[in-house]
């Protein structure tokens, strides 16, 4: 049985590690979002970073977005590969996609970048 937690280890916090997946990472995109993920060596839990724009006008709007964003991860995260780190980027335009939606885009941009566990994979 998985614990589906997102605790404060499991985040990118840190400006540096941020540009550090901007610059190296793989980048996959939809009208919507975009992720840009960074495989690293190391045997630790995926971690998650979330960016999204000021010309979305109402913080109201931006923070729902992102607790949605961190919820779709926080159920999600058994299927990601270890050492895995995500940023997602929110575009004009996602603030009106409904819950189902963007965990629909974000799977597909997940499967897309080659994020999720194989099927036959030990490390499930």
């Amino acid at each position: 049985m998985h614990l589906y937690r997102h605790p404060k280890s499991h985040r990118i916090t840190r400006r540096s590690d941020y540009l550090s997946i901007y610059k190296e990472g793989l980048r996959a995109s939809t009208r919507q979002l975009r992720i840009q993920v960074l495989f690293t060596p190391q045997e630790e839990p995926p971690r998650l970073g979330i960016a999204v724009t000021n010309q979305l006008k109402h913080a109201t709007s931006r923070n729902l977005l992102k607790r949605r964003f961190r919820e779709i991860f926080r159920l999600h995260q058994h299927e990601i590969k270890e050492g895995v780190r995500i940023v997602i980027v929110a575009k004009p335009g996602s603030q009106e996609l409904d819950f189902k939606t963007l965990e629909r885009d974000l799977l597909y941009l997940f499967r897309k970048a080659r994020v999720i566990k194989d099927r036959g994979s030990p490390n499930e």
